[in-house]
């Protein structure tokens, strides 16, 4: 569905604003980095810059990813389980609030963590929430689906962990692969798209183990 004219201008905003802040974090490193200096930048107002962002690390390396409504991924995970992996992508892609996706901040992203290594910690933050989440909701599903099951009843977190895992390495590839879109390009992040990396990811492993 093509967004009305509101959800655009709100998420140029809010892209003009994560351009801002990765720009400059790349420029100055992330200490010498201000609010202040990211809305002079981005020309949007204090008020404005808060309105869209929680903190400047969420500006910086990402808004935290969270589970507003865990019945809703359950059912998620109820549609698409003949596919785990792929359901949680789907659900971590709702938590995100958005599935578009910037190349040109997601490659400032990628560039400050590799010049600027003591920010991975906090780059690693923005996800952790949304995983020790999904950890508990594939535990929880994988216990009243025990013909899901591959693991036994006693290994319902260790399988939960081995399966949220394998979906977030598949997406931490797709965004490195974002990273490499057109700059000042949007992408869309699609299901078929975490199908081609899990295939790649099988593979892999297929052929390594």
């Amino acid at each position: 569905m093509t967004p009305g004219l509101r959800e655009r201008k709100r998420r140029e905003t809010r892209v003009a604003i994560e351009r801002a802040a990765v720009g400059l974090a790349c420029e100055r490193g992330c200490a010498e980095v201000t609010v202040a200096d990211v809305c002079a930048r981005a020309d949007v107002s204090r008020s404005t810059f808060f309105n869209y962002m929680p903190s400047l690390d969420a500006a910086i390396f990402g808004r935290p990813l969270v589970l507003e409504d865990e019945e809703a991924a359950l059912a998620v995970l109820d549609e698409h389980g003949a596919n785990i992996p792929r359901a949680l992508n789907l659900v971590s892609v709702a938590a995100s609030d958005d599935d578009v996706v910037d190349s040109e901040v997601m490659s400032g992203r990628r560039r400050l963590i590799a010049e600027q290594p003591d920010t991975i910690g906090r780059w690693e933050e923005t996800f952790s929430p949304l995983r020790h989440q999904l950890v508990g909701l594939t535990a929880r599903w994988l216990h009243a689906h025990p013909e899901r099951r591959v693991l036994g009843e006693d290994e319902l977190v260790r399988e939960a962990l081995l399966l949220v895992n394998a979906s977030g390495a598949v997406a931490t590839v797709l965004m490195d692969r974002w990273a490499d879109g057109p700059q000042g390009g949007e992408v869309v992040a699609t299901a078929e798209d975490f199908d081609r990396g899990f295939a790649d990811l099988k593979r892999v492993i297929a052929a390594h183990r």
